[in-house]
């Protein structure tokens, strides 16, 4: 047989029969789905090109608008919103409106008013004459419309956005002409009185001691004095940091700045250790036996009344020195005193309220402090001015605000008047003779109308008689947010006076008007009433004796209203004149006006007032 082509034969024949694999039939390609195919990818294309066009679309949209915006704030002529100068709000303005606005605020402040600087009790007066202070308005608001118009553009979208949601401050120090030299060297000067280094207080006593026992006892007399030397205190005072208070004062168009200095006192004077060295404190004459009024004699004492000199020690100043006469001190209740059948009867006693001023009621507590356990002799005239004196800030008195007459200043010793008032009432309950007495220009807050009792020393006086024929003490206190007196003396069993008032006219109030400016520093608003009015009266005084019953205890001057037909006179007192006060309301120069009638009338509301004392 001839040998076998290799390669021509066919390779299956070698491979074993189970092993070989029928091909598969190779199905014919269809043009349907080819033709699906390519849709498919055609419309992906398609979707693609439309979602990028429509980002391009979107892109180009948000680039015009805010181009738009942009273009249009640009355009616009107005500030921008919350732009504020000198504590004007420009924002919505034109410029010629911000500049009629910025120099109505503003032309009777930088140019005319004194910048007032004050460190603890000293203040520094920075007029314009001296500081040249002056504003350049027309670059203030051009500054202001330049607001969110320079810089690059995302500056100015950046300042436009905060216009919206904050406020800007343009910058007054570029704009404001300032001797900056001259203000630092009264600021120089300034710190050198609160430089001072820390010292302790000292004292030293002057003069010969008096012989405490002898029988002629002056009271007129000073024998020796006393020198208090009152410590400085060590201040701290930045200079620097006031000028920058100052300067931030006017850029908001305000005059006053307090500057922070730190302060070390020195130590308290140990007034109890001196008296106790060198003073002897009186002592009252005591009733032994009631029965018998058999009585320890007083005793005179020596030196200073250690509550005057507390009060004056704290209200001197650092450095200064204060002059204390050591005299003879006469007891309040001697053995004349209690002599008799004396001091066993409440005559009449009256309270009225105190103020919430702490210096007000200082004034109260040192008058009162005189009246304690005055005695009051037989058929004597007693005068309050002559026992309480001359109310001076060397006797501890303090300044407050007070009318005298109908004009409101400040008084040293203002409210005393309100001790004079309520002693008043208790003189008029105990049938005592009215010598002298003037009731106020207003109706006082603190009593009725008709029971007042204005004081001025050198002037107004309150003056009564003791016509009971026996002594009357009088007790005044302040207990609690009361000033309370009270007479005690012999009281008749017969008699029981009762103080009636009567009002003969009223005066009826207006209303006024005081015009504002819309930013005025106290944020009143049109229609807020400044000044409540109040009427004014004709009010006659009536002093009512009635007949007792025998069985009447008139121990208690609150006892049981007495019997109407029992009256034995009424005798009229005092007719007393108060001038009614006019309500004073805000208007705002705005144009907003509260509700009712028009008024061409117009009050300074720094001079009005609670028409009281304790204002």
């Amino acid at each position: 047989m001839p040998a076998l082509n290799t390669q021509d034969a066919d390779a299956t024949q070698r491979l074993p029969m189970h092993n070989v694999r029928a091909p598969r039939p190779t199905a014919p390609r269809s043009g349907a789905a080819a033709a699906e195919r390519r849709r498919q990818k055609e419309k992906q294309r398609r979707n693609l090109i439309i979602l990028i066009c429509a980002a391009v679309v979107l892109l180009v949209g948000i680039v015009i608008a805010a181009v738009t915006i942009f273009s249009g704030q640009q355009d616009s002529d107005k500030i921008l919103k919350n732009v504020y100068a000198a504590g004007v709000n420009l924002g919505g303005m034109t410029i010629d409106e911000a500049k009629e606005a910025l120099h109505k605020a503003t032309d009777n402040t930088y140019t005319k008013l004194d910048m007032a600087v004050t460190v603890v009790d000293t203040t520094l007066l920075l007029s314009p004459d001296k500081t040249g202070a002056k504003l350049d308005v027309d670059g203030i608001v051009q500054a202001a419309y330049d607001r969110g118009r320079t810089g690059s553009r995302s500056e100015q979208q950046q300042a436009r956005n905060q216009a919206l949601t904050s406020a800007y401050h343009v910058p007054i120090a570029p704009y404001l002409s300032l001797d900056s030299e001259y203000i630092r060297a009264q600021l120089t000067e300034l710190g050198k009185q609160f430089s001072t280094v820390l010292s302790q207080s000292t004292y030293e006593v002057t003069g010969t001691a008096p012989d405490l026992d002898q029988e002629d006892k002056d009271t007129s007399v000073t024998y020796q004095t006393l020198l208090l030397h009152i410590g400085t205190a060590e201040y701290g005072l930045s200079t620097d940091k006031l000028y920058n208070q100052i300067i931030d004062a006017y850029s908001i168009n305000l005059f006053q700045v307090t500057g922070e200095c730190s302060v070390v006192p020195p130590d308290p004077v140990n007034l109890e250790e001196i008296f106790a060295l060198y003073c002897k404190a009186p002592q009252n004459a005591e009733l032994v036996d009631p029965d018998g009024y058999q009585v320890t004699p007083e005793v005179y004492g020596y030196g200073f009344d250690l509550e005057t000199v507390r009060i004056m020690v704290s209200d001197a100043k650092f450095g200064t020195t204060l002059e204390i006469p050591l005299k003879f001190i006469r007891p309040d209740i001697t053995a004349d005193d209690l002599s008799g059948d004396t001091f066993k009867d409440i005559l009449a006693s009256f309270r009225t309220p105190v103020s919430k001023d702490e210096d007000y009621n200082r004034n109260l507590m040192l008058a009162v402090n005189a009246l304690h356990n005055h005695i009051i002799r037989p058929d004597e005239t007693f005068s309050f001015n002559a026992l309480i004196g001359q109310p001076t800030t060397k006797n501890g008195y303090k300044t407050v605000k007070a009318y005298v007459g109908k004009e409101l200043k400040d008084v040293v010793g203002g409210g005393i008047s309100q001790v004079a008032s309520t002693l008043y009432y208790c003189a008029l309950k105990s049938d005592l003779k009215i010598v002298e007495r003037t009731n106020h220009y207003y109706i006082p807050s603190y009593c009725e109308g008709g029971m007042d009792a204005d004081i001025s020393f050198g002037n107004l006086d309150l003056r009564f008689t003791n016509t009971t024929g026996q002594p009357i003490r009088i007790e005044a206190t302040i207990t609690g947010e009361y000033v309370e007196i009270t007479l005690v003396g012999t009281a008749s069993k017969e008699i029981r006076v009762e103080i009636e008032t009567d009002i003969f006219k009223t005066y009826e109030p207006t209303t006024l008007y005081v015009t504002l400016p819309h930013d005025n520093a106290g944020g009143y608003k049109a229609g807020d009433i400044l000044v409540q009015a109040m009427p004014g009266y004709i009010i006659k005084t009536y002093r009512c004796v009635y007949q007792l019953p025998p069985e009447t205890d008139t121990d208690d001057p609150n006892a049981e209203p007495v019997d109407p037909n029992r009256i034995v006179s009424r005798e009229e007192i005092a007719s007393s004149y108060y001038e009614k006060q006019n309500q004073v309301v805000v208007k705002i120069e705005t144009g907003d006006t509260p509700d009712g009638p028009d008024s061409s009338e117009s009050v300074d509301p720094s001079e009005s007032g609670d028409p009281s004392e304790n204002t």
